[in-house]
């Protein structure tokens, strides 16, 4: 059987808002574990789905984030973790957003952090599968800007609701495990629009050594409400159309992870769009993360 620790060793990192990432939260870590996660990652989108899910070229948009994150288990059933991001972003094209409304794509890198997200796990079952519900909020740093190709964020507040569900394999395949999460957001409604969203990723991990996992992520969105893309410049709903847009996408990723100490560990993680509707296309996503845990390193020094 997978054991827990490794599992927790190798895979609770965290990632940036952009991805999917590659971690075990449905297996909580023990009580008073403490440890700290840095990401950074490099998205490129080339071209846009319309609301048909035909790709459209209107320029190419790169974003680079890095994020910040830790978390605390107050018992072996309940932890508390928390992330910020710091994102820079660029647009290179010929269909920037009318100046006179934004900024963010005239050709320059932007930065600014985002969104603060927090969430509360609680271990629901460990055996035969592991159970972990979870509440979490995302609130926005500051006023930034939200109109652009190039724009870091939605800017707006939500309730995320959801559960990880996840089941070592051993019995049939050695070393291998399943894992599912389902995540519903309310999201902050816009010029009276609703546009709430769905997010189910599967991920399947294997350890090829004790320190070494390979992982496979497949992950879908769907928006409830909000509109279609493209928006006409004189529609009343054109200043929000980035925050309120009806993103729905499937992606594919795959990674590597590796524990480097008992204390730290590393992972890679490269996904992009499968299909989609009403957003970038994402060409490439490449993340490279880092995590440390504090009682790990406490236990082994």
């Amino acid at each position: 059987m997978i054991r827990r620790g490794c599992a927790l060793g190798l895979l609770a990192v965290a990632t940036s808002v952009f991805t999917t990432s590659v971690q075990a939260q449905a297996w909580l870590p023990s009580e008073h574990a403490a440890g700290i996660q840095l990401t950074t990652s490099s998205n490129l989108s080339k071209k846009h789905y319309d609301s048909h899910g035909e790709e459209v070229d209107v320029g190419h948009t790169m974003v680079y984030a890095l994020t910040l994150g830790g978390f605390y288990s107050f018992t072996d059933r309940l932890m508390l973790d928390a992330s910020v991001p710091i994102i820079s972003s660029r647009y290179d094209g010929d269909h920037p957003h009318p100046p006179s409304m934004t900024d963010t794509d005239d050709g320059n890198w932007h930065t600014t952090p985002t969104d603060l997200a927090t969430n509360l796990h609680f271990q629901a079952l460990l055996n035969p599968v592991a159970i972990a519900p979870y509440i979490g909020f995302v609130v926005p740093t500051h006023d930034y800007e939200t109109m652009g190709h190039a724009a870091p964020g939605r800017g707006l507040n939500e309730l995320t609701l959801g559960v990880y569900i996840a089941r070592s394999l051993d019995q049939w395949i050695p070393n291998t495990y399943v894992q599912a999460r389902y995540n519903y957001a309310f999201v902050e409604e816009v010029a009276g629009i609703s546009h709430d969203r769905e997010n189910i990723d599967f991920e399947v991990g294997w350890f090829a050594t004790p320190r070494f996992a390979i992982h496979a992520i497949y992950a879908i969105q769907d928006t409830h409400g909000g509109i279609d893309l493209p928006v006409s410049p004189d529609d009343p709903l054109f200043i929000h159309h980035d925050q309120l847009g009806a993103q729905d996408y499937d992606n594919l990723g795959g990674g590597l992870s590796f524990l480097v100490t008992k204390a730290s560990s590393i992972y890679f993680l490269y996904n992009y769009s499968l299909d989609g509707v009403n957003g970038h296309k994402l060409d490439r996503g490449i993340n490279i993360g880092w995590s440390y845990d504090f009682n790990e390193h406490q236990h082994h020094d």
